[in-house]
């Protein structure tokens, strides 16, 4: 940093000017971060060891004791030589040097002190001899009799041992052998270790003052495994990528989908007819108005705005909810792209970095929001927003510091790591949050609400039981809890079980799921707080998101008592650090996107009047019907990578057309001197043109590519082809593929992208219909009829899109009247007479009387065609309309019918 600055500007070391200590700090703060980066980087290497992890012939090879502890506590552990082991005779480094991350992970390498060489066998070998005291065969007894289980590793392969054997019959009563004799398999590919396997045997009974030998055996083999891969065993792909885990995460995702879908037409539909009915008032006398209609949200208008009690405290949540959550969201994905899981302790050292480097993340955000409620103490504020996680967290680890002490476990911090973590705080963290609050602080402006806050709080009403702000927050965190159940599930099996948690791609998608569902879950409790004119939302909706760690709080507890075998207070302390961390994780979650969209939704009064009856209304008497998943488990087709595919492609999709509408229909329309209402409406009906006949010419040329343009000739002759072995052709998954990910996207496009109309409401449940029909279609291998239902939609979808540009277009020949009797021709055809004809008779009498007896789920699939037949029917009344206005004369020109309800509602204001 001193080299970037010119001889000429350079600040002498006595001076004390802020400009010089300001120089200080940014030169300490470059120095720790260039350090942490560094760590950062060699871990993302795929050479993370200390050695290149490739090996000469005869080149030693270091065997490295960890830890020891019980079996079913994997969270209790203690150095390996606390028991009376012996090391090896050769001499070597005697202690590793561990990282950060390993001192905090309780990692405790020794060397052993055996000799083994890259691909040299060792016979049978002593290399010590034994005599115990009785204090030491109390403690061999001690650790058999509790299933004592030791690792170490091999070039950074673990492996693992049990001390010795326990049996205790009623016969011959309490058994305690000791393991002595341990067998090294090591397998190598070239010049690299790939494979290490440990056996161990020679079981003996401990007594005191009677010698024996401890002895080892290294083999070594040849082995096809690539170093790349062989961490693989480690991994439990049966458990984490089980069915179950698949289904779990697409019920959830629909799930979101469509309680965003409603919310938001929640919000839209009854907002706008809130305020139809104010600009009416607005418009009468003052003695027309009937001033007793208004109530609920309304009323409180003039102390919504109001700051919350606690400001600070409020704005240093948000800031460090931010924070995290941002750090969240990298973690997982520098994990999942770098498979930081391969490498011990790489995880948690790119969390303390990113934690580092995102700093002014929290200040920035908590001094904007403490600025916006009018507070003063901005420096006091900064600290706050800087000090409230590390010191949450301190808290936490020195708990269990203290407890690890006690017990002389691994799981103690050494004094080093704890200074060196203070160090990071002091030097990076705070400094680092101090900027970004200044920044943020001079950033904000003034506040801007909508409408002045009263000088006098308004008096707030008695309400019912149920509109209680703290059943409120309890009550808001039921539904996100049950979007995370199973994912939870696998991530406490993966904490207090052996095994390895690499599934990061779930993970991330259930954390945006959890943000969707909580933010759904915010602005309904918000409005139902609104609504009984209580007007202090702020801290309510930042509870009732955060009500999930109650549940998470109280699974935990459960899991630890039925699910595991626990035992003495580290466990629980370690349970209840984890419980912090992932509640902390909950909550963050939320925080920067529910807290802050509720408050965009409230400042333009989006808290709307359905809400109220959909809680009068709601029963709990529903129970969902989990056979469903247990029989489509069995039935599936469907592989997992292709619903990444289908999630890939939708996103793409939606980049795609932000770029046509960009750079291809924003030309055109200035082009061609349109208005700004057409200009806004025609790169809709061009993108769908262009994706529709992009998706039926491909549908048509699968059906000739995979010889089914028979099935649209006799399609009967389904029945006669149908297995649930056979194998899905690869362009009929292009197809499916391609037509899911479409409707993912317009899905979206028609909630956020497109203008509201009166069918948008149905067309937003054809989408969320036509998603669950491909899924289920492909998953149970009904593609036949599938691809069938696609190509007689697709062309009528065409010729719509059509006729709605030359109607933007304003083409009003004899030629522009003939297509539009054409396109209400072919919509009949397609959609009402052969739909019908090859699809829904196929489908139930086929489905009866041709197909086999085991058609899995064919009443849901039937039912599900026939909901899309009505739509078809509900849309094919506005084509009936737009020609009898037409032939009326009560349009000169040609209108959509779809949007005769907002022509009308304007006309009669």
């Amino acid at each position: 940093f001193r080299r970037l600055i010119p001889e000429n500007r350079k600040i002498q070391k006595n001076s004390t000017s802020y400009f010089y200590c300001l120089n200080e700090v940014i030169v300490k703060q470059a120095f720790l971060l260039k350090i942490m980066a560094n760590e950062l980087k060699s871990i993302l290497a795929t050479e993370a060891d200390e050695h290149s992890h490739t090996y000469k012939d005869g080149e030693e090879v270091v065997l490295w004791m960890n830890t020891v502890g019980p079996y079913h506590n994997l969270q209790e552990t203690y150095p390996y030589f606390s028991l009376p082991f012996c090391r090896g005779s050769k001499l070597a480094i005697a202690h590793y040097h561990e990282t950060i991350s390993d001192n905090l992970l309780g990692v405790d390498l020794e060397f052993s002190g055996l000799d083994i060489k890259f691909r040299v066998d060792v016979p049978k070998t002593a290399y010590c001899t034994l005599t115990l005291l009785n204090e030491e065969v109390d403690a061999f007894h001690h650790a058999i009799r509790n299933h004592y289980w030791f690792q170490m590793y091999i070039d950074d392969l673990p492996l693992w041992g049990i001390v010795g054997e326990y049996r205790n019959d009623e016969n011959s009563g309490e058994s305690m052998k000791l393991f002595t004799h341990r067998l090294f398999e090591i397998g190598y590919n070239g010049n690299t270790i790939v494979e290490v396997n440990l056996t161990s045997n020679n079981r003996i009974d401990l007594k005191p003052d009677v010698a024996f030998d401890l002895t080892y055996e290294v083999m070594w083999k040849p082995s096809t495994v690539r170093f790349h891969d062989r961490f693989d065993k480690y991994l439990d792909a049966n458990f984490f990528k089980h069915r179950i885990h698949w289904f779990s995460l697409f019920n959830s995702f629909m799930m979101v989908i469509f309680l965003v879908t409603v919310v938001t037409f929640i919000l839209m539909r009854t907002l706008r007819k809130d305020y139809a009915r104010y600009e009416k008032d607005l418009k009468m006398d003052d003695f027309d108005r009937d001033f007793g209609d208004e109530y609920g949200w309304k009323q409180i208008h003039g102390d919504v705005f109001r700051s919350p009690s606690f400001p600070m405290l409020f704005s240093c949540l948000i800031g460090s909810g931010i924070h995290v959550f941002v750090l969240v969201i990298v973690v997982i994905l520098i994990t999942f792209w770098g498979e930081l899981y391969l490498e011990r302790g790489s995880i948690l050292t790119a969390t303390i970095f990113c934690y580092a480097l995102f700093s002014p993340v929290s200040g920035y955000v908590g001094g904007c929001i403490y600025t916006h409620f009018g507070g003063k103490r901005w420096i006091k504020q900064a600290l706050c927003c800087g000090s409230f996680l590390p010191l949450l967290v301190a808290t936490a680890a020195t708990i269990g510091n203290i407890s690890a002490l006690y017990q002389s476990s691994t799981r103690s911090i050494p004094f080093g790591t704890m200074a060196s973590i203070v160090a990071i705080y002091a030097l990076v963290v705070l400094p680092l949050t101090l900027i970004g609050s200044v920044v943020g602080r001079n950033m904000s402006g003034r506040p801007n609400n909508p409408c002045r806050v009263n000088a006098v709080p308004r008096p707030i009403p008695e309400k019912k039981i149920y509109l209680q702000p703290w059943l409120i927050i309890i009550g808001g965190g039921l539904l996100p809890f049950g979007s995370i159940f199973i994912e939870v599930y696998f991530i406490f099996t993966s904490f207090w079980a052996y095994k390895v948690y690499y599934v990061y791609g779930f993970m991330f998608l259930v954390t945006i799921l959890l943000a969707a569902v909580t933010m759904c879950m915010t602005i309904v409790c918000t409005y139902v707080l609104l609504n009984s004119e209580d007007y202090r939302w702020r801290w309510t909706s930042f509870l009732s998101g955060a009500s999930i760690s109650l549940y998470l709080y109280l699974y935990s507890i459960y899991y630890f008592i039925y699910k595991t075998r626990r035992h003495f207070t580290l466990s629980i302390l370690a349970c209840a650090i984890g419980y912090v961390a992932t509640a902390n994780f909950m909550e963050i979650v939320r925080k920067p996107t529910l807290d802050y969209y509720s408050l965009i939704v409230l400042t333009n009064q989006s808290i709307v009047a359905y809400c109220k009856r959909f809680v009068a209304n709601f029963s709990s008497d529903y129970t969902f019907p989990f056979s469903f998943f247990k029989d489509l488990q069995q039935t599936c087709s469907l592989q997992p990578q292709n619903v990444w595919n289908v999630l890939f492609l939708a996103v793409v999709l939606t980049g795609l057309r932000f770029m046509f509408v960009r750079f291809i229909c924003r030309p055109l329309a200035k082009y061609w001197r349109l208005t700004a209402e057409i200009s806004g409406k025609l790169p809709e009906s061009l993108w769908n043109l262009t994706m529709y006949l992009f998706l039926w010419l491909n549908t048509c040329w699968t059906l000739v590519r995979t010889d089914r343009w028979k099935y649209f000739t006799d399609p009967l002759s389904i029945w006669s082809d149908f297995s649930r072995d056979r194998l899905i052709p690869y362009e009929v998954d292009v197809v499916y593929l391609t037509q899911t990910a479409f409707y993912m996207h317009a899905t979206y496009g028609t909630i956020f992208m497109e203008q509201w109309r009166k069918d948008s409401k149905v067309m937003v449940f054809h989408h969320l219909l036509a998603i669950t029909l491909l899924s289920f279609s492909w998953a149970a291998r009904y593609d036949q009829v599938g691809i069938l239902v696609l190509f007689l939609h697709d062309v009528s979808d065409v010729f719509l899109e059509c006729a709605k540009i030359f109607k933007y277009l304003k083409f009003r020949d004899n030629t522009h009247y003939s297509f539009c009797e054409f396109l209400s021709n072919a919509s009949f055809i397609f959609r009402l007479y052969w739909f019908p004809l090859k699809v829904l008779y196929t489908s139930f009498y086929g489905s009866v009387f041709l197909g086999p007896d085991d058609l899995p789920f064919i009443p849901v699939f039937n039912f599900m065609l026939w909901l899309l037949f009505f739509i078809n029917i509900y849309w094919f009344h506005f084509i009936l309309m737009l020609i009898y206005n037409l032939a009326t004369g009560k349009f000169k020109e040609l209108e959509d019918s779809r949007e005769l309800e907002n022509c009308n509602s304007e006309k009669h204001d």
